[in-house]
């Protein structure tokens, strides 16, 4: 059961599921917020994005099927 719609928009705001295209802009942000990483103790992944989309970023006993990544754009 979809509990998010895979697209939604109100006056100034847009929120969709992660299209293909966008995995190297989205990831261009990541690699500019590698420094929060050195809190966490992960190391920086280059295709951190890619593998997300393509495999889920899944708690032990996930589903990959309830995994969404949403982008949010405002106008």
């Amino acid at each position: 059961m979809k509990q998010i719609p895979a697209a939604w928009n109100s006056d100034r705001l847009c929120m969709s599921d992660l299209k293909e295209s966008e995995i190297f802009d989205i990831q261009s942000i990541v690699d500019t917020s590698s420094y929060v990483q050195e809190w966490d103790g992960r190391d920086h992944e280059p295709n951190y994005v890619r593998t997300c989309f393509e495999k889920g970023n899944l708690p032990p006993g996930g589903r990959l099927e309830n995994y969404r990544i949403q982008t949010i754009r405002t106008y």
